[in-house]
């Protein structure tokens, strides 16, 4: 009889086969012992990250990657790859280098008067960041047809989904079936060998998909327009 794991262990194992990936990959690869002496530990401490011994949260898993060289980004794409069955190592890839750039300014914003107004400062941005980091180097858009996410995604509008970047509890997806169907939904978790997805319209409900019937699973990252 197969073991069932908890979400907890789940979760670890699949952190660390994400991070044995990254390393994997890389050229030239890096030895366990090498990782763990960048994070002042014994190459054995390290490989317990690797295999779920070790529970790793999300500040560790920063500084694992920053030992590792890499980023949040670039960690998200290997998780999603794991997750849709890939299962050579993370190819050697620099995020930052290898994706067209487009610049947009961040402001700050600044409390006005006794009231605590919220307002943008005017005057020079506090820093600029490439668009394309946010939206994903694979994202495609996806035009909205139908009203079953209404108000959520109106008919006619654009949706941006990432093909690296597998959705959160509670966030819009796109779903590409076998069949060839694209489906706007909102994921809410994978379980038994199904994926659960709610829509709104003509009554919320939450449905199920079979495993065996989908392609893939995109995050939306951008909507509207």
């Amino acid at each position: 009889m197969a073991k069932t794991l908890s979400p907890r262990v789940a979760e670890q194992l699949l952190i660390g086969r994400t991070l044995r990936s990254i390393r994997e990959g890389q050229d030239p690869r890096p030895t366990l012992r090498e990782i763990g002496s960048r994070l002042e530990m014994s190459g054995a401490a390290y490989q317990k990250y690797e295999t779920g011994e070790t529970r790793i949260d999300s500040e560790k898993l920063r500084v694992i990657l920053e030992a590792l060289g890499t980023d949040s980004e670039y960690y998200e794409l290997a998780r999603a790859r794991l997750l849709q069955g890939e299962t050579a190592p993370m190819p050697a890839f620099d995020f930052r280098e290898n994706t067209r750039s487009f610049e947009v300014n961040v402001f700050g914003r600044a409390h006005a008067g006794a009231l605590g107004i919220e307002v943008y400062d005017t005057g020079l941005p506090l820093r600029s960041v490439n668009f394309r980091t946010l939206v994903g180097p694979r994202a495609d858009a996806f035009e909205v047809a139908g009203e079953s996410m209404s108000p959520w995604a109106e008919p006619g509008e654009l949706v941006l989904f990432d093909r690296d970047r597998y959705p959160k509890r509670g966030q819009g997806c796109v779903i590409e079936l076998k069949s060839g169907q694209m489906l706007l939904k909102q994921y809410v978790k994978s379980e038994s060998g199904q994926v659960f997805l709610k829509e709104l319209q003509p009554v919320e409900r939450v449905f199920g998909v079979p495993l065996g019937d989908i392609v893939g699973i995109y995050a939306v990252t951008v909507r509207g327009g």
